[in-house]
């Protein structure tokens, strides 16, 4: 049979058609979601959807559910903000680290770097949400959620390679290969070359998104994109004699 994936939030109640609801992540005071409302597709026809992980609790019947049932039909999506950041980064950075789902603590946080390195989670997608720094100035409520991400995932999760936190070809397969294989994309020579000793300190003024700011500022990582070949062609460079040469 034909299917087409579906990309799905997490905080979905519900998917016209598809008895599945997506709400796995309500927390006790909320109404949590038990295991006994999770249900497959009705027929035999397979789904594919990315349902983020990132707000499950680290020890919860749901996430053992997902794990051994849920799992067979829904690939997992984890956002950067939520390995790299924790409730700890709201006393530095107020509202403008008010994500959907809200930053977890670290027991949730280990919980997901452990999920990602097993394979339950397939993959990550930045939610990039370039919001100006007077948007997020607002107080909680007037806000918006959401932080920039693209231009730093790399990175981060180079650093996280070199941190042991997990290994080059886990970061190749939760970066593309498990993309591929998911959204049935065609295979390409499309290609990023990185330096895995290059050390930088995150800087705002050095941002490429118009917004110019990151929770990240400051951080030094390790691991830093030189250049991406988009159909044998240059598109970025950071070091262009390091790089090869456009065809």
């Amino acid at each position: 049979s034909v299917y087409q994936p579906l990309d799905l939030h997490p905080r979905e109640v519900g998917v016209k058609n598809y008895e599945i609801p997506f709400h796995l992540t309500k927390r006790s005071g909320q109404g949590r979601v038990g295991p006994e409302t999770l249900r497959k597709p009705q027929g035999d026809r397979p789904m594919a959807a990315a349902a983020a992980l990132s707000d499950l609790p680290a020890y919860t019947e749901e996430h053992e559910l997902f794990r051994s049932t849920v799992r067979k039909f829904i690939a997992a999506e984890v956002a950067p903000h939520h390995l790299f950041l924790n409730t700890e980064a709201y006393e530095r950075w107020g509202t403008k680290v008010q994500v959907n789902p809200p930053l977890r603590d670290v027991s949730d946080q280990e919980a997901l770097w452990k999920a990602l390195n097993e394979g339950v989670i397939d993959f990550v997608g930045t939610d990039h949400a370039p919001h100006l720094l007077e948007e997020k100035a607002q107080p909680y409520g007037g806000a918006p959620s959401g932080i920039p991400s693209i231009e730093l995932l790399l990175p981060l999760l180079l650093d996280a390679v070199d941190k042991k936190q997990l290994t080059l070809s886990t970061l190749v397969k939760i970066t593309r290969r498990n993309i591929e294989k998911i959204f049935r994309l065609p295979n390409n020579d499309d290609v990023v070359l990185v330096d895995l000793n290059a050390i930088h300190v995150v800087n705002d003024e050095e941002l490429k998104t118009k917004c110019r700011w990151s929770p990240y500022k400051g951080r030094t990582l390790k691991g830093w994109p030189l250049c991406t070949i988009i159909a044998g062609k240059l598109w970025f460079s950071k070091r262009y004699d390091r790089c090869w040469q456009e065809k």
